[in-house]
């Protein structure tokens, strides 16, 4: 079964609509009706009818409409050729295809929007932390300075909203680890700020900030070893073992063992610190490794889907947090 293209079609009507216009051109409209009536009588009448006919039919067409005809026919006669009906159907299924692809597409991206308003209110104490270590050690910026280290703060705020939302819905990608919020916010402000403050001040505001980072990450492999303790009885060698390991190879997203604050349990299990599992597993014993394989797939930090974040660490942040002071203010 076959079917023509409208590219195909469209022409031949034309082509039929410039042949009647010659023929009207002609005066050839009412000859066929005649000459079919002189014939059925019948006698010299239809014979001159013939004549007359055959006559019309020889004389040349008005240029306009022979030249539409010509140009018609042209058209028609170069179009593509005729295509079969499963040629149509696959045309049409990806036409359908390409729809579903661009509506999931606009799904996905007011999603996105939605979760990273909401996101960005919870990551602002973050911001207000952190523009008042600012404002404590760079007590001479300038207005236009403050200005733009502020509105510099809440891009990183924006961003950082949108890249957790995309987290959310998409997943983390393949060999990122976990995010350190704080640091990402520090180093966007810093950032901006370096070229802008006094050195001294700045140097201050970074030597702080680097002491802070540091005793955060310090608690945070305590807490790593005291979970572990807790739950595989591990003995002094170990703990110094695996202390020492996390030291060596610490990276900034495990930081997130800090935040573990509210207790949460997964299948009667505590969160597992799997994310540092390369820094654990060599030190644990075959009855320790056995038991630390069982916690891991009963509550594994990395099959949740967090996407690297600890969100009751964002629910937490919005309680009690400082507003931005008034000198960030215009």
């Amino acid at each position: 079964m076959e079917s023509t293209t409208g590219f195909r079609a469209w022409p031949a009507w034309c082509v039929a609509a410039a042949s009647f216009l010659a023929t009207a051109a002609r005066g050839d409209d009412a000859a066929p009706a005649q000459a079919e009536q002189d014939r059925a009588r019948g006698g010299p009448d239809a014979a001159n009818a013939r004549a007359d006919e055959e006559r019309r039919r020889r004389e040349p067409l008005p240029a306009g409409p022979l030249l539409l005809e010509q140009a018609l026919r042209g058209l028609l006669e170069a179009a593509p050729g005729r295509e079969t009906l499963d040629d149509v159907m696959r045309r049409a299924a990806a036409r359908n295809r390409a729809a579903a692809d661009a509506a999931e597409a606009a799904q996905r991206r007011q999603f996105i929007r939605q979760q990273a308003q909401h996101f960005e209110k919870m990551i602002q104490p973050l911001l207000n932390a952190e523009l008042e270590y600012v404002r404590r050690f760079c007590g001479s910026l300038s207005r236009e300075a403050r200005t733009e280290v502020l509105m510099a703060g809440q891009e990183g705020v924006r961003s950082l909203a949108e890249r957790l939302a995309r987290l959310q819905f998409e997943g983390a990608e393949a060999g990122a680890g976990p995010l350190d919020l704080r640091l990402v916010i520090h180093e966007k402000v810093a950032g901006v700020l370096e070229p802008r403050a006094a050195d001294e001040e700045f140097a201050a505001y970074a030597r702080e900030s680097r002491l802070r980072q540091e005793r955060r990450a310090e608690a945070a492999r305590m807490s790593i070893v005291a979970k572990l303790d807790e739950q595989l009885g591990l003995t002094a060698p170990q703990r110094r073992a695996v202390l020492d390991d996390l030291t060596a190879h610490w990276q900034p997203g495990w930081i997130r063992a800090l935040e573990d604050h509210d207790g949460a349990t997964i299948n009667n299990h505590p969160l597992a610190p799997d994310f540092a599992a390369a820094s654990i597993e060599p030190h644990l014993d075959p009855v320790q490794r056995a038991q630390w394989t069982v916690w891991r797939e009963a509550a594994g930090s990395e099959s949740l889907p967090r996407g690297g974040i600890d969100w009751s660490e964002l629910n937490a942040l919005q309680q009690g947090q400082q507003k931005i002071d008034a000198w960030w203010r215009p």
